[in-house]
């Protein structure tokens, strides 16, 4: 089920009601026979469960009695804990419909996670997203952006920042998020080689493994080609933290933005990087990092042209429509 598994199973069967050395809980044991049976594929989702009555932890209970646990307990109640950051965009998302302060709060008053409405307002104000009206309140263009954008304050101030010191939006994008599920295609080979179960994804803790002098001595010529090229490519960086310091994930989502600009669909994307440095992505992941660095440089479009930075405005709208053909 972590895995992602995600086909209409007409069954759930628990071979086991442990994970590791601890009893599954009523909650992980409700998520689990939830995947039972799918709405428009099955009358009637079936669960079974293989208790062993010989089977305990310790002195405590059988699986059995664990069993008939799971199955008469019940969920208990837990809130919803909403940070600054929610609060704030969903007390945006309500100054977008409602404009006078009796609408907003009674707006506010209906969310799940209710805040302090007059100090919600004080920091959209502080913020720029907000201005004071007759009425009440009114979104500013920047808090219009960030609104119909989903913008968090964090990323709408990073963007803002960038914008004013010149970045390029390719900078700009790639440093609001990058294509991190990227797997090495050599994976088995790299660990015979290395004589290490490496792990398959390549932003991770493989990085200094596979890349340091003495890992890539021991590679196959072939796969060492690529490794080499993926190294030349994306990791020459001179950060103290290298490799974990973040400028390979950049580089190499960049390239991914890049080849979208050229008119590579994302098959067409995973196959060029899986020929040239020996990795490859899943089409979906692919997919959706492209149609969110598409909505990032729109709003790092329509931010600029706010701060009269008409060139960086002009080139992020020219690369998303490259992107989107």
């Amino acid at each position: 089920l972590a895995a992602g598994v995600d086909f209409p199973a007409s069954q759930v069967i628990f071979e086991s009601l442990a994970m590791g050395i601890e009893w599954l809980t009523v909650r992980e044991f409700q998520q689990m026979l939830g995947r039972a049976g799918r709405p428009d594929y099955h009358d009637l989702g079936i669960v079974v469960l293989l208790a062993d009555p010989e089977k305990r932890f310790g002195k405590g209970n059988t699986e059995d009695e664990i069993a008939f646990g799971l199955l008469r307990g019940t969920l208990e109640h837990f809130g919803v804990d909403y940070g600054d950051d929610e609060l704030l965009e969903e007390t945006l998302s309500n100054i977008i419909v409602a404009r006078t302060l009796d609408e907003i709060k009674m707006l506010n008053e209906n969310l799940l996670g209710e805040g302090d409405i007059g100090h919600l307002l004080g920091k959209l104000r502080e913020y720029g997203f907000i201005e004071k009206t007759n009425a009440g309140f009114s979104p500013t263009a920047l808090g219009r952006i960030v609104a119909s954008h989903f913008l968090s304050v964090e990323q709408t101030f990073l963007i803002k920042s960038e914008v004013l010191e010149g970045h390029d939006p390719l900078d700009i994008v790639t440093e609001l998020g990058t294509l991190e599920s990227v797997f090495f295609r050599y994976a088995s080979q790299l660990s015979d080689s290395l004589g290490t179960d490496l792990p398959t994804r390549v932003f991770g803790a493989g990085l200094d493994i596979v890349f340091s002098a003495d890992g890539l001595s021991k590679l196959k010529e072939n796969v060492k080609r690529t490794m080499l090229d993926f190294a030349r490519e994306f990791m020459a960086c001179r950060c103290k933290d290298a490799p974990y310091c973040g400028c390979a994930e950049k580089k190499f989502s960049a390239r991914v933005i890049e080849l979208c600009a050229e008119g590579l669909s994302p098959d067409q994307i995973i196959s060029e990087l899986t020929s040239q440095y020996g990795v490859y992505a899943y089409g979906g992941d692919v997919l959706n990092y492209l149609d969110q660095v598409a909505r990032a440089l729109e709003a790092v479009e329509l931010i600029a042209g706010i701060f009269g930075k008409k060139e960086i405005s002009g080139k992020a709208r020219e690369l998303r429509e490259r992107m989107e053909g």
